[in-house]
């Protein structure tokens, strides 16, 4: 999957009416690459999970990228305690994810920087706190998949009450503080840290004070290390189980797993969001449907589209600014992708019209006033074939005065559309046709995203769709192939190089030796050689003609070469004709070519 393109919010939507300024906080850029954004995104996801339906929580709230805390800013929060008697809770998060063995790496002073300067920081307007740092106990949280391997000693739940249960995602995993050698080594690993950095910079750190050197102490007190935890895979599937087990109940069935794939949306668009964005408070409820036959229509269609984004111009291309828009498109899902991309900051369902159809009774009623009751969400619905007797009269007079896009691949549903769905006071329709459906009109994120992580089937062999796809090809992977792959289907490229009767005489092949003749330059056959032919490499000739006796096995020796160079070469494109099956082709051209002959 590649990574969400970051866009600025025109304006910040808070989930809740009693949310106000305060809720606000501001964000640095965010730095981590394509691996990491991911394994953040489903980090923050688990903790406002876990804090959120944690009898023990009374209130909390998550920043993520959070301006003040670099570089523990990649999950921050602060955690109010139903037990009175107990301080709340800070908690600055620094993740550290590797894909290979080697340990992840610590800069240490820049790690104490944010803890000798959270004081300061907890008094800044709309800040994630808002009192006297003693109020609060303090945490700062080394998390990896891995092992930083350093001195360490196990950590009891009892020495940070709870924050186990909400931080902790591996049951193997381990939860430690630095030892007493550990902790006396710091001190000179960072005296070379500023030493390295000065000569680089060339200019001078401030040496450390002794109120520097007791808050060191106190850093080093506070630091916890989570070491072996979840990767990626690991915690989607912790969400998979919380959501499964927090999910309300709805009147529409809905699966766990597209109900996941809606959630990490909404916390991958908080994730993404610059500059300024909410907190993630008690009050916020990614996982509250509160139009449950719309919320699983819109969930149902979603859950089969992939991370990928179009280029800003196959975007714009569509001119979406208009209250009343119908589409004809290439291929639906495609166009959908680029809807859903132009309304990043603006809340959408998208609903498939043949879903509709489907409905119980009460169930589409329900739909309806759903429907009605929305003032928020641009509607866009989809439809590619309508069944001569059915009806959206009840849906049309929903809809009616709400902003909608209707999309179909079918040529004649313009009209059809305006039928089914009529015009309400001051409406009129803007049409539209989508023809930016290839490779090259995605981003280029996407693209290389999907040459390096697609495999198809070639020729009988599995390889990467980067091995037989380059720059000039792109343009030529067109909407239909598209949408196989955002939807996973296999995708199949060239005709099988074996047959059945190949299949059955295989195990019997004998490697066999040929006699090629040798030209000189007037084209006298002065001499023959003898070759052993492996693969269609053998020959460097452009042009061979194999001739051999009816039942010789000319056709089980060029399908033998033909394994063995795909074998050498998955990449290579073998192209077999059989002219026998093009007999009557040539048998007109011939008659032809002697009409045409003056006599």
């Amino acid at each position: 999957m590649s990574p969400p393109k970051a866009k600025k919010t025109k304006r910040i939507k808070p989930n809740s009416p009693t949310a106000d300024r305060k809720k606000i906080y501001i964000k640095k850029n965010t730095t981590c690459g394509y691996k990491g954004y991911n394994f953040e995104i489903l980090l923050n996801g688990v903790v406002y999970l876990k804090l959120k339906y944690n009898d023990k929580v009374k209130n909390f709230k998550i920043a993520t990228n959070y301006s003040e805390a670099w570089p523990f800013d990649d999950i921050c929060f602060m955690i109010n305690w139903e037990d009175v008697t107990r301080k709340p809770t800070i908690v600055f998060i620094q993740m550290k994810l590797k894909i290979d063995e080697r340990k992840p790496d610590i800069n240490w002073t820049d790690s104490f920087k944010i803890y000798k300067n959270i004081p300061e920081k907890l008094k800044a307007e709309n800040g994630l706190f808002n009192s006297k740092f003693d109020e609060y106990e303090c945490f700062v949280i080394l998390y990896t998949n891995k092992d930083f391997k350093l001195k360490t000693v196990p950590v009891e739940d009892s020495y940070c009450p709870g924050l186990n249960d909400i931080i902790k995602t591996n049951k193997d995993g381990t939860v430690s503080r630095l030892n007493e050698a550990q902790k006396k080594n710091i001190p000179d690993i960072m005296m070379k840290e500023r030493e390295k950095r000065n000569k680089r910079k060339k200019q001078k750190d401030d040496d450390f004070s002794e109120n520097d050197s007791e808050m060191l102490k106190d850093f080093l007190n506070s630091l916890l290390l989570f070491t072996e935890q979840a990767d990626e895979e690991g915690l989607k599937n912790i969400l998979v189980k919380l959501i499964a087990e927090h999910l309300p109940p709805t009147s529409f069935p809905l699966a766990t797993e597209t109900a996941t794939d809606l959630f990490i949306k909404k916390v991958t668009k908080w994730w993404t969001t610059l500059d300024k964005a909410p907190y993630l408070t008690e009050e916020v409820d990614y996982l509250n449907i509160l139009e449950p036959v719309t919320g699983s229509l819109d969930i149902m269609y979603k859950s089969k589209i992939k991370q990928y984004t179009f280029s800003d111009d196959a975007v714009s291309s569509l001119n979406l600014h208009h209250s009343c828009t119908i589409i004809i498109a290439e291929n639906s899902m495609l166009t959908v992708v680029k809807v859903m991309q132009h309304l990043w900051n603006e809340e959408h369902v998208v609903i498939d019209l043949e879903s509709i159809a489907s409905l119980q009774y009460g169930e589409r009623k329900a739909l309806c006033e759903e429907l009605k009751a929305n003032n928020e969400n641009v509607l866009i619905l989809v439809c590619d074939k309508i069944s001569a007797d059915t009806s959206f009269q009840d849906i049309g007079e929903a809809v009616k005065n709400k902003k909608r896009i209707l999309i179909s691949n079918n040529n004649e549903f313009s009209q059809k559309f305006k039928e089914l769905f009529p015009l309400g006071a001051g409406e009129e329709y803007r049409e539209v046709r989508d023809e930016k459906n290839s490779l090259t009109d995605m981003s280029e994120e996407s693209q290389s995203n999907i040459l390096e992580t697609t495999t198809v089937m070639f020729q009988d062999k599995e390889v990467k769709l980067a091995d037989i796809v380059d720059d000039r090809s792109k343009k030529y992977v067109k909407g239909n192939v598209l949408h196989k792959i955002f939807i996973g289907e296999t995708i199949v490229v060239g005709k099988l190089i074996v047959d059945s009767n190949y299949d059955k005489i295989k195990h019997f092949w004998i490697d066999r030796y040929f006699h090629v003749p040798d030209f000189t330059c007037i084209g006298v056959v002065i001499k023959h050689k003898l070759i052993k032919l492996e693969t269609l490499y053998t020959i460097k000739n452009d042009v061979v003609l194999l001739t051999a006796g009816p039942g010789n096995g000319k056709t089980t020796l060029i399908t033998h070469l033909s394994i063995k160079t795909k074998e050498e070469n998955p990449k290579a494109w073998i192209v077999r004709i059989n002219l026998l099956e093009y007999s009557e082709e040539f048998s007109n051209w011939k008659k032809k070519m002697k009409l045409s002959l003056p006599y």
